[in-house]
């Protein structure tokens, strides 16, 4: 279900926004707060909106033959990109 307001899709334009202020936003919060506290603060903000967003409190009825492989994607995914974090920035050329 999308809104609008006249030819205005309210959902796309609320995507723009919010992705184009990332960058601003974390230039000027790399001013005044240390990096790993504003990573901290991004993660339990990010992480609170996602809870709410995701309707916590609402019945899932997940099959529990189905919940193993979601979790080994999740472990997977979550690996693989840690990985890249650690090992890539290693082997690319202007880090060398």
């Amino acid at each position: 279900m999308q809104r609008r307001i006249g030819w205005i899709r309210l959902e796309p334009l609320l995507a723009v926004v919010l992705w184009g202020g990332i960058y601003p936003g974390a230039k000027l919060g790399l001013r005044e707060i240390p990096v790993m506290s504003f990573t901290s603060l991004r993660l339990l903000v990010a992480g609170g909106i996602l809870f709410v967003v995701s309707g916590w409190g609402r019945s899932r009825n997940v099959p529990r033959d189905l919940l193993p492989a979601v979790l080994n994607a999740g472990l997977a995914q979550t690996g693989a990109v840690r990985a890249w974090g650690v090992w890539g920035p290693s082997r690319s050329p202007p880090c060398r």
